[in-house]
């Protein structure tokens, strides 16, 4: 597996986090958090068949993920009441080749049954879009297939949300990157919102918020 510095500051926050209390989320019913990093994809054949089951390529910047980074990413935490700092609550990051498919299918029944009107300016921020991230609530996090702000990280909100359409970040490493120093919060918007800069609303680790909660989480060091 070759060596990313994003991983090893990943789990430098999630021991912090462990540090602080944090437990396995409720939903799993696991009394410890889960850190879980697979590496790259190997045999190319899995990868394929994926993509035939698709009928076309996995985007190229998840593809050069999976191929360069890690082909399977479970992260989770939960802290057992109300941080003390009133930030984030829990977080977790599931992306991986295995759920591509599902993925993709969750997204084209949203497409089918809910954001099919291309008249309506809601249900065309939905359009030409691949999932990454399944959010618990029914939202999505993805990647932005139209040729403007190709690459870009958006959170896509199924309940008419002010958040839909959100740019997250500006391409999927550099978005991971912030958001897994974060401790991937969330990933519900209400959760990340507050980790945003002022300038293009992405997340930010110099947001005033985002230095509250990393100084917070450090002091725990």
């Amino acid at each position: 597996m070759k060596h990313h510095q994003i991983f090893d500051d990943w789990e430098k926050v999630w021991f912090q986090l462990v540090r602080r209390g944090a437990v396995g989320p409720f939903y799993r019913y696991r009394q410890r958090p889960t850190f879980f990093i697979e590496g790259p994809v190997l045999c190319f054949e899995e990868l394929n068949t994926v993509e035939r089951n698709l009928g076309f390529s996995i985007p190229a910047p998840l593809r050069e993920f999976f191929l360069e980074y890690s082909q399977e990413i479970d992260i989770s935490w939960q802290f057992p009441s109300e941080s003390p700092v009133s930030f984030p609550n829990w977080g977790y990051c599931q992306l991986g080749l295995s759920q591509t498919l599902y993925l993709y299918g969750v997204y084209q029944n949203w497409l089918a049954t809910c954001f099919n009107d291309l008249d309506n300016e809601y249900d065309l921020v939905w359009q030409n879009k691949f999932p990454i991230q399944e959010v618990g609530n029914g939202d999505l996090i993805a990647l932005e297939l139209n040729e403007t702000d190709f690459g870009s990280i958006l959170y896509l909100s199924h309940d008419d949300s002010y958040r839909n359409g959100w740019m997250m970040g500006t391409d999927l490493v550099s978005f991971l990157e912030i958001w897994g120093k974060l401790g991937f919060p969330g990933p519900e918007y209400w959760e990340n919102e507050q980790f945003m800069n002022s300038s293009n609303m992405c997340l930010d680790l110099s947001s005033p918020n985002a230095k509250t909660w990393l100084e917070w989480l450090g002091e725990s060091s």
